[in-house]
């Protein structure tokens, strides 16, 4: 499975979203924070994979970065 937090700074501010795994294989984002997603800003996405082997919970995480500005066409990773 899939653990996704948002933010509108790199370094801080993360809220987690939701989670997408073998039942749930997408995610849509329309608010944060309460708050709807606008077009004029920049949006940092950290997943978080999980996993378990032999009964232990084995996480690693990915920052990407999507930006609402061009359409939303424009995204990254760091």
């Amino acid at each position: 499975s899939y653990t996704v937090y948002v933010s509108t700074k790199a370094k801080k501010g993360y809220k987690k979203v939701g989670t997408v795994s073998k039942s749930k294989s997408s995610l849509s984002i329309k608010k944060l924070s309460g708050k709807k997603i606008k077009k004029s800003k920049k949006y940092y996405v950290y997943v978080v994979t999980n996993k378990k082997v032999s009964g232990k919970k084995n996480t690693s995480g990915r920052l990407y970065y999507w930006n609402t500005k061009d359409g939303g066409s424009s995204f990254g990773y760091f």
